[in-house]
């Protein structure tokens, strides 16, 4: 009895510690990529006021006026 008990302590542990790693790795590669795209937000149902601009993997510099004198 004690063994059966003891491998199902392990299981529901191990289950348990696989999840939390999954939930963890899911947060970061949102907080770090995915929450940059609108697409994805407005998948997920966050239509976010706080920013309209789309996500550029590459920054643009400011624009500025070219003087042709």
């Amino acid at each position: 009895m004690k063994e059966i008990f003891l491998s199902l302590i392990t299981f529901i542990a191990s289950f348990s510690l696989v999840i939390l790693f999954i939930a963890i790795g899911w947060y970061i590669v949102w907080k770090v990529f995915l929450s940059r795209f609108n697409f994805v937000q407005e998948l997920l149902g966050k239509n976010g006021s706080e920013s309209k601009e789309e996500f550029s993997p590459v920054p643009r510099k400011p624009r500025t006026k070219i003087r042709r004198d």
